[in-house]
């Protein structure tokens, strides 16, 4: 088969960006055709160029004939419809907020993919989802090796995320209640991403973070500690996996906001088994290359959609479609940008003239957010 697999970005590492490279990576070692489309290309592209792949930025530029798409956005997932109306046309979901689901008009995308049982839900309830196909989050479970195992006493800590380490958030309350146990804390993610998780992974005895970087973790023989800005559901386990991988490894499966007693006594829980076990379950259920044939076999039975619709009515769809997302960006830029300046009014023994700054900008910075998020 010949896909075209769409992301707005494939410039720096995250969830989305990784999902397409193992994905479109594990069906061209099936020996599928493999195109990447993105408006934004970047560190990502550039490798996914190293491995082969066929990366192009201009719709003009695409394959006449494909027998699939795989969409990760909304807009791509309209042009493509435009473009190619007898393929089967897929829409990946990879978040929860409204820009990140399925386009909200039956037919322009044949079915969505849910990597896990909370998305599977959420896909079920929207108008243009047509069927759902529920997978496990594709690992490259070679990349992920292990590269020896944790010590039986840890000593060294990564967390990896793209989110902001600002005080007071969950990863400062865990870095507390784990400050009596002499750890060495890395990070991995923003401002400085790399693409060479695995090696950073083979660096530490335990991961923290949530989502994929949960599973990559495992498939490093590394115990894997879900906790994010999102929630905290501690270590996976044989026991809780199930229900931690419904949930996509979001934190909000098991427990709601853990207190500090509660954290401390989960590093006193800590096994090294914990790696071994998490390595054992993501080689069983997330292996890419089976996940990908699992996928082509659904897609081969899923007919192509009989809708056609009309060219000006998708370009409007796709033009609200694409404000939409702008004012979101916007919007997520303010918050941010207001984040920052709260905290920086609340330092104490700021001088009069800094304050009265840093509250300006808060408040001006909150007016755009509210401005944006009314458009």
């Amino acid at each position: 088969m010949r896909f075209v697999i769409a992301t707005r970005r494939l410039r720096s590492p995250g969830g989305a960006e990784t999902f397409v490279l193992t994905l479109g990576e594990a069906l061209a070692q099936l020996g599928h055709e493999i195109v990447l489309f993105s408006n934004e290309l970047g560190l990502v592209a550039e490798e996914a160029s190293r491995r082969a792949f066929i990366v192009l930025s201009d719709l003009h530029q695409l394959p006449r004939e494909i027998d699939a798409t795989i969409s990760l956005d909304r807009a791509h997932a309209i042009d493509l419809a435009r473009i190619y109306p007898k393929a089967v046309r897929l829409y990946a979901m990879q978040n929860t907020l409204e820009q990140d689901l399925p386009p909200p008009e039956p037919g322009i995308v044949t079915a969505t993919i849910a990597p896990n049982t909370r998305f599977e839900i959420l896909a079920r309830g929207c108008v243009g989802a047509g069927d759902v196909l529920r997978i496990r989050q594709p690992i490259d479970i070679l990349r992920y090796s292990p590269r020896g195992f944790a010590k039986p006493v840890p000593t060294d800590v990564l967390y990896v995320g793209n989110y902001s380490l600002a005080e007071g958030q969950r990863l400062t309350q865990l870095q507390e209640a784990w400050g009596d146990f002499g750890l060495k804390w890395h990070y991995l993610g923003r401002p400085t991403p790399t693409l060479d998780v695995a090696k950073a992974i083979a660096q530490v005895d335990i991961v923290v973070g949530y989502g994929r970087s949960i599973l990559e973790a495992m498939s490093c023989g590394r115990p894997a500690y879900v906790h994010e800005h999102s929630g905290s559901d501690g270590w996976v386990t044989a026991a809780n996996y199930t229900k931690l991988e419904a949930n996509g490894f979001a934190g909000s499966a098991l427990r709601a906001h853990p207190d500090m007693a509660t954290l401390r006594a989960d590093f006193a829980n800590y096994s090294p088994d914990y790696g071994r076990i998490g390595q054992d379950l993501v080689r069983m259920h997330h292996d890419a290359k089976m996940v990908a044939a699992d996928l082509v076999q659904r897609i081969s039975a899923l007919a192509s959609p009989s809708v056609v619709y009309d060219a000006s009515a998708l370009y409007g769809l796709r033009r609200l479609v694409e404000s939409h997302a702008r004012a979101e960006e916007r919007a997520e830029k303010y918050r941010t940008e207001a984040k920052a300046a709260v905290a920086l009014w609340k330092i104490v023994n700021l001088p009069a003239r800094l304050m009265y700054k840093a509250k300006r900008r808060a408040h001006m910075l909150r007016r755009r957010l509210l401005e944006a998020t009314n458009r």
